[in-house]
């Protein structure tokens, strides 16, 4: 089992290659396409590292606060109360509409397939202008929504009522396409 201690040389060591990539492209106009992945793929380790810290201390909350319980009124818990309850991941918030926020469990999130991660800059610049009116906030809530959802029916279901969008339209066929390998 991983320590705490070793949890957090992990996410500094992240950190240290986050700041190590941004040094590198810091005197330059134009960034190389690969920093842009590099960069996301170390942003969301770091995440998912700050997010098994906070797991990992609601745990030893929890056990603290049971077991200070437990001396101060060791009559009133029996054997199968002190088994800790099981620990329910912390939500991790996506935004619905510009001001509105829904918790995602991470037992609702598909994993392997990310749409943030699958789709080109090129391409993320390109479905942004013509697909999402430049508004890149709702591109990535769109994503994360289509990231969740149980079927290509379903996501196709979800665009028609959130987009009037030309099905027939060229960027949108590219779309629909990179979509649909989520779901094979």
């Amino acid at each position: 089992m991983i320590t705490n201690k070793e949890r957090l040389e992990k996410l500094i060591e992240q950190i240290k290659r986050l700041e190590k990539l941004m040094e590198e492209v810091r005197e330059r106009d134009i960034y190389p396409v690969s920093f842009f992945s590099q960069a996301f793929d170390i942003s969301n380790k770091i995440k998912d590292d700050l997010q098994q810290i906070e797991i990992f201390q609601i745990e030893l909350i929890e056990n603290q606060l049971k077991e200070h319980a437990i001396k101060q009124s060791p009559q009133l818990f029996s054997q199968q109360e002190m088994i800790a309850p099981e620990i329910i991941p912390p939500p991790i918030y996506q935004v619905q509409e510009e001001k509105k926020v829904t918790p995602v469990f991470a037992s609702e999130r598909k994993s392997g397939f990310d749409l943030k991660k699958v789709i080109t800059l090129n391409d993320r610049f390109l479905f942004c202008r013509e697909l999402f009116e430049n508004n890149e906030n709702v591109m990535n809530q769109v994503f994360s929504e289509l990231n969740i959802e149980e079927s290509y029916d379903a996501a196709i279901d979800y665009l028609r009522k959130r987009f009037e969008w030309n099905f027939d339209d060229k960027n949108v066929v590219d779309f629909l396409a990179i979509l649909k390998k989520r779901f094979t």
